[in-house]
Formats: C-alpha cells, sequence, structure tokens
C-alpha cells in the first residue's frame, strides 16, 4: 500500500494547528531543487505565522519525477487535507496532467508542457524558465550591437549544465538569439 513520505520521521515538518490542512508537496532536500523548496517552506512558514490561524501545514515528500502522485492525492483526500501547494519540478507537474480532477485544489509551482490537459482543481504559477532564458538573449543582444549596423551576425556561445531546466533555458537563449539575427556555435 502506497503511504504518503513526509520528510523522514524525525525531520517531518509540521506546523500549526487547526482543521484545515495543506500539504505542502516538496521533492527531497537532497537534489536538485533543494534551495527552492528550501526558500518555498520558508515563506510558507512566513505566510503561516502572519495568516494562518486554524491552519496546519505538512511537508509531503515527492519524487522529482513526481510519478507517484496519482496514489498519493488519494491519500491526501483520504486524510482530510484540503489543498496542496507543489509540486515544483516540471516533470511533477506533468504528472498531474494524467489526473482528470484533482481530489485536493492544488497550486501547481510550475506549468506543465503546453500538450498536456490542464486537470481541473489545478491553477499553474510559474516563473517559466524559458522566459528568463529569452530576457538573458535579449540583454546580451543590446550588449553585443552598440555598432549601428553589423556587417557580422553576432555569435552566441551556450553552455549548459545537461539538467532538464538548464537544457530548457539554453534552447529558450538560444531561440532568442536566432530571432534577433544572430548565430548560435553548437551548445555545450
Amino acid at each position: 500500500a502506497f503511504s504518503v513520505r513526509a520528510q523522514g520521521a524525525a525531520s517531518r515538518t509540521v506546523f500549526g494547528s487547526g482543521e484545515r490542512r495543506v500539504a505542502l508537496l516538496l521533492p527531497p532536500p537532497r537534489g536538485a531543487f533543494r534551495r527552492a523548496s528550501a526558500a518555498l517552506l520558508a515563506d510558507v512558514r512566513a505566510a503561516h505565522a502572519r495568516d494562518g490561524a486554524g491552519t496546519v501545514c505538512e511537508v509531503v515528500e515527492v519524487s522529482e519525477r513526481g510519478d507517484e502522485l496519482p496514489a498519493l492525492y488519494r491519500e491526501l483526500r483520504s486524510r482530510g487535507f484540503v489543498q496542496a501547494i507543489g509540486p515544483l519540478p516540471r516533470d511533477g507537474v506533468g504528472h498531474l496532467s494524467g489526473i482528470a480532477a484533482l481530489p485536493v485544489p492544488t497550486l501547481a509551482l510550475n506549468l506543465p508542457d503546453p500538450d498536456r490537459p490542464v486537470p481541473r482543481n489545478a491553477l499553474f504559477f510559474s516563473l517559466a524558465i524559458e522566459t528568463e532564458g529569452r530576457q538573458v538573449a535579449r540583454l546580451a543582444w543590446d550588449d553585443a550591437m552598440p555598432r549601428p549596423t553589423p556587417r557580422v551576425p553576432p555569435r552566441a556561445a551556450v553552455r549548459t549544465s545537461g539538467t532538464p531546466l538548464a537544457r530548457r533555458a539554453a534552447s529558450a537563449f538560444a531561440d532568442a538569439w536566432r530571432e534577433l539575427g544572430g548565430e548560435v556555435a553548437p551548445v555545450v
């Protein structure tokens, strides 16, 4: 049987008291999203301290892939959670698309792939990495174009760590650079 995996029995994070139960769906604390998870937890704690009367928040650890989410949602509902915040990684958010109607209203903190269906009871909030990649390309283009009419299009080199997030940012940068009229060396 599946059970909710709160962050380690000894380090399980639960705060607040009351009838309303909110689950924070966070990836493992040692993974690629550790800083984002820590920031989210700190922000939710601060919001709870200010306006959280009557609400219990519990951190529920989910994998970065999120493939356990369909079973997790059934358990969250049976345990009386009324809202979920998360997941953070795009793969996890993508797994929400496989659930026609989420049994617990959810604020997902990333965007699903554009070709995926959006489940009922889901809201999405994200600062898309692709937007940042395009913005950096425009800033770099402005720096590269001090001459009134260049004879040779500016050339950019893109280096990435190879993680899915980094590849998406690099791809958005390269696409925007080409749209502006530049050339892009092969990605390293």
